[in-house]
């Protein structure tokens, strides 16, 4: 099929008819309405949707560049737009009606777009590797697979994975507007990554990959107790906070200044060994998923050291923050140029000393001269108009909120806890001590231990040490932790920040050795009846714990509790059949997870019973279905067991978080 121009020639259903009734659809779509369709870089409004979902602590700008992935490809994204070569038409249209579609048909955020983007990259330089870069409706399933190995190798999994679902989203659009000359039909062959929560020896093992390791653990508390300088001071409070909260690291970065939050209780007084007032302590932080301002109420041995990190950034970003508010005060003026007017002129010389640049050298009157500062002379020395210089520095930096919320409340850079000043953390660059800023997850993640293709620029405070963690990390710890504490599913979705209680389980790992263990501990307390307990309450002592560990090798994870029978050696008698009086089966005391799923399963069970009541005989012994008898009695009983779990969050003997074998019978079903 021809790859030219439109022509009257061209039939309705034709592939190209259709694509360029795709792309006028979209130049004339209300999605991302700042851009201008013919440009490079779409560069998005601040006012826009999908930049308001976009958290100030993201390093990436509000932008879409519409090159080709050789110049902007893994390990070169800080090469600038201008300097990339553009995608070429006719698929640099596609690729824009696409992304546009997409924005106006899905409330995605500015991530999502460029996964789109990316996916579109591999596509396009396969298509030119093919020579068919003006064929789009030569696009074919072969050239999805092949930009699929691409992505393979040059991603992480999970990246990978990601960008292969938005291949998998461009096919179908293809197909469902029939822009290619045969359908596509392409499905992504690249594995989902594990969660981590799996109970498989490899689902297990990818978990514990998320986990902080002990010896990084011991290695950043000792330097919390000792930090070497203001620079580790700082690092380290906010890596405390992460550890005292489990909070998300855009949470951390944008906690407001005045966050400390104390709850009197009657009869309050001060801690005799540290000084804290006693009562419920909190920290005000803006919670991602919800939206809004929350209040994280800290563990009583929590609340010193958060206090401490607290302590520490306000006055170690003390000067960053006076800063920020004199600017945010004096919009497009910068301070040390405060006793000067924008149109006085200044020497180089002493334009360089007040902001703190070495004085004379090339780089830095190159930045006056290259950016357009209007240029004077003075014999030889060469004079700037001040507010030029201002102008400059001032198109290069945000002093505009740093978030603001649904509800309207906002927060100014000046209002938060954590202000730096620009290149404070750069090794290469003069830090620039008049230009306040937020400190991003990606310098922040850079400081802690850098990714291993920062590491040549970045030394972490961590990675000195040849250890090496991710923010994310804390946040699975703690959580982890938490679960194991005995925190139930809506206590810990509240405090983790969340807005469903099933996102716990993608956060709660070893679970398999964990919850083996905690079976385990149920016989050793006494609290378990059955065969296996009573065997091992009549051994000597001395071979108790090799006939349990014998005995009780899985704990099995389910919607209602969790289940102890060892699979890898026999069959589960009682399979499917939990509730119906079934030893191995064991609740947790106030999982409300657990709860939620019995009065799901009590609900179903009820109706069953309805109907099976339904066709029974009438008194006579007229009507009625076969057998129905035996379905009441089904229900019944298992009703009986479900009402039996439920009963074990109201035992008072039983203590919240216990595991509980539900039923003491022995016998299995059928006996």
């Amino acid at each position: 099929m021809s790859s030219g121009p439109l022509t009257d020639s061209l039939l309705p259903d034709d592939p190209l008819v259709k694509l360029a009734a795709f792309i006028a659809k979209a130049k004339c779509s209300p999605a991302l309405k700042s851009i201008n369709w013919n440009d490079v870089e779409w560069k998005l409004d601040a006012s826009d949707p999908i930049v308001e979902k976009q958290r100030s602590h993201k390093s990436y700008g509000s932008s879409l560049a519409f090159t080709t992935r050789d110049t902007s490809g893994r390990g070169q994204m800080r090469v600038r737009a201008s300097e990339r070569t553009a995608i070429a038409s006719p698929y640099a249209d596609f690729a824009k009606a696409d992304v546009r579609l997409h924005a106006e048909a899905n409330n995605v955020s500015i991530s999502v777009l460029r996964r789109d983007l990316t996916a579109h990259q591999f596509l396009e330089r396969e298509l030119r590797r093919t020579g068919e870069t003006n064929s789009i409706d030569q696009l074919t399933i072969r050239h999805f697979e092949f930009a699929e190995e691409s992505i393979a190798k040059e991603q992480a999994p999970s990246t990978a994975y990601r960008i292969s679902q938005q291949l998998v989203r461009i096919s179908k659009v293809i197909d469902e507007r029939r822009l290619t000359a045969r359908p596509i039909g392409y499905e992504t062959r690249l594995k989902r990554p594990l969660d981590g929560d799996e109970l498989t020896e490899e689902g297990q093992a990818e978990g514990m990959k998320k986990m902080i390791s002990q010896e990084a653990l011991d290695k950043l508390a000792e330097i919390f107790a000792n930090p070497g300088s203001d620079y580790e001071r700082l690092i380290i409070s906010i890596v405390g906070l992460f550890v005292v909260g489990g909070f998300r690291a855009g949470e951390v970065l944008t906690i407001p200044v005045d966050c400390w939050q104390h709850q009197l209780q009657q009869g309050d007084s001060l801690d005799p060994k540290t000084g804290v007032i006693l009562g419920n302590h909190g920290i005000l932080y803006a919670a991602e998923k919800a939206q809004d301002y929350r209040i994280k109420w800290l563990p009583k041995d929590a609340v010193e050291m958060a206090r401490r990190c607290v302590d520490d950034l306000t006055r170690l970003c003390q000067l960053a923050r006076e800063t920020a508010a004199w600017m945010e005060a004096s919009p497009g003026r910068l301070k040390p140029f405060a006793d000067l007017e924008p149109t006085d002129w200044i020497s180089g010389h002493e334009a360089c000393e007040r902001l703190g640049f070495a004085k004379q050298t090339h780089v830095n009157w190159k930045i006056f001269r290259e950016n357009r500062a209007t240029v004077g002379r003075a014999g030889r020395a060469a004079w700037y108009r001040v507010g030029d210089i201002e102008q400059w520095f001032n198109s290069n930096s945000v002093i505009d909120p740093v978030m603001t919320m649904p509800s309207g409340r906002t927060q100014r850079l000046s209002e938060t806890l954590v202000v730096v000043f620009r290149n404070q953390f750069h090794g290469n660059r003069p830090a620039l001590s008049f230009i306040p800023e937020l400190m991003t997850h990606s310098v922040l993640s850079g400081e802690i231990s850098p990714a291993p293709s920062q590491e040549g620029d970045r030394i972490g405070i961590l990675s000195r040490h040849g250890l090496r963690v991710t923010t994310k990390q804390f946040r699975h710890w703690l959580n982890t932790l938490a679960d194991r504490g005995g925190l139930n599913g809506i206590e810990l979705a509240k405090w983790m920040g969340r807005l469903e209680i099933s996102q716990n389980a993608a956060y709660k790992h070893g679970t398999l050795a964990i919850r083996t263990e905690a079976a385990q501990s149920v016989i050793r307390a006494g609290d378990a009846e059955g065969t296996i307990p009573r065997i091992y309450r009549s051994l000597p002592p001395a071979d108790r714990e090799a006939f349990l560990k014998a005995s009780i090798t899985a704990a099995h994870a389910m919607s209602f509790g969790m289940c102890v029978h060892n699979f890898a050696q026999s069959p589960c008698p009682n399979c499917n059949q939990c509730l119906r009086k079934c030893p191995e089966y064991i609740r947790i005391k106030g999982d409300m997870e657990q709860r939620q799923a019995l009065l799901e399963m009590k609900a179903l069970e009820e109706r069953n019973l309805q109907r099976a009541q339904a066709a029974l005989c009438d008194s006579d012994g007229k009507g009625g279905y076969y057998g129905a008898d035996r379905w009441v009695t089904w229900s019944k009983e298992t009703l009986a067991g479900i009402d039996e779990a439920l009963a074990v969050d109201d035992d008072d003997a039983i203590s919240s978080g216990s595991q509980t074998r539900v039923f003491e019978e022995t016998r299995q079903i059928g006996d």
